[in-house]
């Protein structure tokens, strides 16, 4: 049996996060939800997020990925792995090699058990 990865999903847009729930439902099939930094964000008051804390892996919209979230995210908030990414034709660099449309713009950390080599 393959353990539960606990996610979490972080958009302003309405539609693109539930989009992106249901595309995680194999991984995790009620991911947790946030409407991001622009309406409320504990980081960004100084506090805990505690949907950050219980996640495995963290999905933020590169809209609402925020430089001063970004930077306390890599202070040390507890998740194993980030991922900000868009929907569209965007494409980015990673590892040296272009991503596909609508790739990952960054990744920190590493999922329990599949280290990042």
């Amino acid at each position: 049996m393959t353990a539960r990865i606990r996610t979490l999903v972080v958009s302003s847009d309405p539609d693109r996060r539930e989009r992106w729930a249901r595309d995680l439902a194999d991984v995790d099939p009620d991911p947790l939800r946030c409407g991001g930094p622009r309406v409320s964000c504990a980081l960004l008051s100084g506090g805990d997020c505690a949907l950050l804390r219980e996640a495995d892996l963290a999905l933020y919209d590169r809209d609402d990925y925020l430089p001063e979230l970004a930077r306390r995210i890599s202070a040390g908030v507890r998740c194993a792995a980030v991922i900000v990414a868009e929907d569209g034709p965007a494409r980015s660099l990673i590892h040296g090699r272009l991503a596909p449309r609508g790739g990952t713009f960054g990744c920190f950390g590493e999922i329990p058990g599949n280290p990042i080599p």
